[in-house]
C-alpha cells in the first residue's frame, strides 16, 4: 500500500547497484573470454590491446558502480537534511524580520517627530507586513503548520511542531519578548 511517508530510495539504490554490478560482470566476462584466446597466442612479455581494453572496461564498470552508489547516498543524505535546513532558514528569517521590524519602528518614531507623514505611512505598512510574517512563523514553529522561508512571504514550508522541550522553551521565550515589544 502506498503512503506519503514511504521512501523507496533504498530499493532504488539496491536495484541500481545490482544492475551496475551485473553489467560490469557481464562486460568483463565477455571481454575476458576473447582476450584469453588472444593472450595465449601472444608472448608473455608483450601487452595486448585486448588486455588493456579489458582492464579499462573493469575500471569503467567499477567507476559506474561507485558513481551510482554515491549518487543515491548523497541524494538520500540531502533529502534527509532538507527540512532541517529549511527550518534553520525560517529561524534566521525570523531573526532578520525582528531586527527589521524594530528598525522600521524606530524610523516611524523619528518620522513622527519630524512630521514626515509619507515616511510614517510607508514604514508602517512594511512593519505591519513584517509583523504578520513574524506571528505566522511563531505559530508554525510552535504549533506546526506553515512557516515562511522568504522575505516576501511567497516561499513557505509545512512543518510539524517541535517536540524537543528545550527548543520549544526557547521559542516560547522569544515569542513572549516579541509580544512585549
Amino acid at each position: 500500500r502506498y503512503g506519503f511517508d514511504e521512501d523507496y530510495s533504498t530499493l532504488a539504490m539496491i536495484v541500481a547497484m545490482i544492475s551496475s554490478a551485473i553489467f560490469a560482470i557481464a562486460l568483463t566476462l565477455s571481454l575476458h573470454n576473447k582476450s584469453e584466446q588472444k593472450v595465449s597466442e601472444i608472448n608473455e612479455s608483450q601487452y595486448s590491446g585486448n588486455m588493456v581494453f579489458l582492464q579499462l572496461s573493469c575500471l569503467l564498470s567499477l567507476f559506474l558502480v561507485l558513481l551510482v552508489g554515491s549518487y543515491f547516498f548523497f541524494n538520500h543524505s540531502i533529502s534527509q537534511n532538507k527540512d532541517g535546513s529549511a527550518i534553520l532558514n525560517a529561524a534566521s528569517l525570523q531573526r532578520m524580520l525582528l531586527v527589521r521590524y524594530t528598525h522600521r519602528t524606530s524610523i516611524i518614531i523619528a518620522a513622527h517627530a519630524t512630521q514626515n507623514w509619507q515616511e510614517v505611512s510607508r514604514n508602517n505598512i512594511a512593519a505591519q507586513r513584517d509583523e504578520k510574517h513574524i506571528e505566522n512563523n511563531y505559530r508554525g514553529l510552535l504549533e506546526g503548520g506553515r512557516v515562511i522561508l522568504s522575505v516576501d512571504g511567497k516561499k513557505t514550508l509545512e512543518i510539524e511542531a517541535f517536540a524537543d522541550e528545550n527548543i520549544r522553551q526557547a521559542l516560547l521565550g522569544s515569542q513572549e519578548e516579541w509580544e512585549y515589544l
